[in-house]
């Protein structure tokens, strides 16, 4: 299937490889059929020391444009969010047909899925802060969903293997640790763990010092007015183990957030040069997307992740961790934020107050919203 287009061949030629990935991949999205006739290559990589999966290597050595999209959002909607995250990742480079759809519509291709597992008690009571496992999996195909009645058609379906994780992200979370706070101490540190497989342990009981191969975490003090996630790679000499930081924007979310969407760069050192890479946290399109994120901020974001060609030089497991920090950012900023517009009744039972959030801020690890209200009571507002 498409996954072994992704392994290629390591000895190809230059001419080989211009002939078959063409020569410039930035001039648009190469769509394939369902028995495509080209491979990716499989590009010279630093050794892996943890992930000893050669199709996840040769994905991430070879995938430099992602798309990472939350779904089941008609079920985060209709459970207040409390449904579990979970994340399809695609090649936007590498548009494959859904099989089997009445219009033969193409996609792009999905690479990898990434399944949360928490509890629905601390989803309900510390949304976005919630302690959790998050499994990478393999995705082999996607194939056209049901219609139901004529008309509603159930979504794409995908072919995940879940025979075995590639990798498990796993972070603490609330209870044990005092999150969304300023970022004055490890116990108010966001964190997140990268362990190769399945991850053998409860949650919360890995240490600075433990079996992990990678980890995101806000920088003590939290980076100032900046939001930003540290991103460490174990396997690298001691003092050097630091490789990257993401950082995004330090106005994000709300009206904003609708209006031109929220923009992160992933750098070697603070200032935002975005040499490695950038990201795009997409504005809504319009119609349901819209409406999803105006009511249910968190339940609906997509993400375009494109990086350069300073990436390339990162391991595969250093892009894993790489992947890891945003789908982290997604949780500290996105996950428990406010929705654009809410509406509740006066104290007294007999006015409607409408709250339109215009942005959020970040504090030193604190996510404040700006907010404007107007008041509806008895003809008067």
């Amino acid at each position: 299937g498409i996954n072994a287009e992704y392994m290629g061949i390591a000895k190809m030629s230059s001419n080989e490889k211009a002939a078959l990935l063409g020569p410039n991949v930035m001039d648009g999205p190469k769509v394939v059929s369902a028995a495509p006739s080209y491979q990716y290559t499989y590009a010279e990589a630093p050794p892996q020391l943890y992930v000893q999966d050669p199709l996840f290597v040769a994905k991430m050595q070879n995938i430099m444009h992602y798309e990472m999209r939350q779904t089941a959002a008609a079920l985060r909607t209709a459970t207040a969010n409390i449904w579990p995250n979970n994340y399809l990742i695609s090649d936007r480079n590498l548009q494959v047909p859904v099989v089997g759809h009445s219009d033969n519509i193409t996609i792009a291709n999905p690479v990898f899925a990434l399944e949360e597992e928490s509890s629905c008690c601390c989803r309900l009571c510390c949304r976005g802060n919630q302690p959790f496992l998050a499994r990478l999996y393999h995705v082999n195909g996607v194939s056209a969903g049901k219609t139901v009645c004529g008309c509603c058609y159930t979504g794409h379906q995908y072919d995940i293997d879940r025979t075995r994780p590639i990798m498990t992200y796993e972070r603490e979370g609330c209870c044990s640790k005092w999150l969304g706070c300023c970022v004055l101490t490890p116990f108010c540190q966001n964190d997140l763990y990268m362990h190769s497989g399945e991850f053998q342990g409860p949650i919360g009981s890995t240490k600075p010092e433990g079996t992990y191969f990678g980890r995101s975490a806000i920088p003590l003090g939290g980076n100032g007015f900046t939001p930003a996630v540290e991103l460490t790679n174990k396997a690298r000499p001691a003092g050097q183990q630091n490789f990257a930081l993401i950082e995004g924007p330090c106005v994000f979310a709300g009206w904003k957030g609708l209006c031109c969407g929220d923009r992160f760069t992933v750098s070697t050192q603070p200032g935002r040069s975005g040499n490695l890479g950038q990201v795009e946290k997409r504005k809504p399109e319009g119609g349901c997307s819209l409406c999803l994120r105006i009511f249910a901020s968190g339940a609906s974001n997509v993400y375009d992740m494109d990086f350069s060609d300073e990436y390339k030089a990162l391991s595969a497991e250093e892009k894993a961790i790489v992947m890891g920090g945003m789908m982290h950012f997604n949780y500290i900023l996105f996950q428990n934020d406010v929705p654009p517009v809410q509406c509740r009744s006066t104290d007294d039972g007999k006015g409607l107050v409408i709250i339109c959030t215009l942005f959020e801020c970040w504090l030193k690890g604190c996510v404040l919203p700006c907010q404007i209200c107007c008041v509806l009571h008895g003809g008067r507002s």
